[in-house]
């Protein structure tokens, strides 16, 4: 369904950035259409190929785009509102509390609660030297957003991560090595493939796994491993035989985990890759190919199609989803019968 509304969205816009999985920042510069008719067709078009209601929020920056959006959900009718100069909203923007503002989190908030600004109209006239003094640069320039200034790009975030993880909790405890390394396995997987995505390569690995950290009659168990790499590498299968060597070494048959997960750390970019005199560069491109298909498959036919025989296990150890919601507009299974 996600992947569905992205698709939706950008049917309409010309560049976009997924903030999470039901949201998305779109950046309008360039077009003809006036913001709001987009933003009007956005949430009918969503509405109407998705089934899922929305509120669309215009601005001159991301900031002020996500605060009109807050204020579309909260405020309107229509599920559509623009701000194109915050002061001229200030009565409304002093209804509205602080920590609604992007990146304003519980402490933040409370630290500006303390020194008298409890409101967005508040944050938005305060004196820029007294932000710069209590606050880092973050706040600063959100606090400059809300005025205007355009400091945020979204779009433009997370491009090199500099770390990629990839971990669950797992639906009961798991005491074999054979399906803790399933799970890990799993993880790297996912792992890897948001690497090449970012077309980006690792060179260190780190694998943790614990038991119940709150259990009352079991000492809590918690150990990890990390791996640093002879070469640079974005094959899921290298990855995955080294995070099984690694699990081994911290398996203990005495304890029941419930959590595992893997990290992929110094992460450059795959064309700054530097190769070795002992590297075979046939067998690199040979990889490189495998890995090619591997993501194609799994993209056209779905999540899963095509993996490796370390995680073709059953998955016992999977979180427990009992209560998922129907997905009618996207699961033939789910659609309610009619007599």
């Amino acid at each position: 369904m996600s992947r569905r509304f992205v698709q939706t969205v950008s049917s309409v816009v010309p560049r976009l950035y997924q903030y999470s999985i039901d949201e998305v920042f779109c950046d309008l510069q360039g077009t003809t259409v006036p913001s709001l008719e987009t933003a009007a067709l956005l949430r009918s078009r969503v509405l109407k190929w998705t089934g899922m209601p929305s509120g669309v929020g215009v601005g001159p920056n991301a900031t002020l785009a996500k605060l009109s959006n807050h204020i579309a959900k909260k405020f309107t009718d229509t599920g559509v509102f623009r701000i194109e100069n915050a002061f001229d909203h200030a009565q409304l923007l002093s209804e509205i509390d602080v920590s609604e503002i992007w990146g304003i989190g519980s402490k933040i908030a409370s630290k500006l609660s303390s020194l008298g600004i409890t409101s967005v109209a508040d944050m938005l006239n305060v004196d820029k030297a007294l932000i710069r003094e209590h606050f880092p640069i973050t706040v600063q320039r959100t606090h400059a957003e809300l005025q205007g200034h355009r400091l945020i790009h979204p779009w433009d975030d997370g491009t090199e991560k500099q770390a990629i993880s990839c971990g669950r909790s797992f639906g009961r405890p798991v005491t074999t090595l054979h399906e803790l390394t399933e799970a890990a396995a799993e993880f790297a997987d996912r792992a890897t493939t948001k690497l090449r995505a970012q077309g980006s390569v690792t060179s260190v690995i780190q694998v943790y796994a614990r038991s119940n950290p709150f259990s009352a009659h079991v000492t809590p168990y918690s150990r990890s491993r990390t791996i640093k790499l002879i070469r640079p590498t974005d094959d899921t299968r290298e990855i995955t035989r080294v995070v099984a060597l690694a699990l081994a070494s911290i398996f203990n048959e005495r304890v029941a985990f419930t959590k595992a997960g893997v990290v992929l750390l110094e992460l450059d970019a795959k064309h700054r890759m530097q190769t070795d005199l002992f590297s075979a560069f046939s067998l690199n491109q040979k990889a490189e190919a495998v890995m090619s298909v591997y993501d194609a498959i799994n993209k056209k036919f779905g999540r899963r199609s095509v993996r490796l025989g370390r995680s073709t296990g059953k998955k016992n150890w999977a979180a427990k989803a009992e209560h998922m919601s129907m997905r009618a507009t996207s699961d033939w299974q789910s659609i309610p019968p009619c007599y």
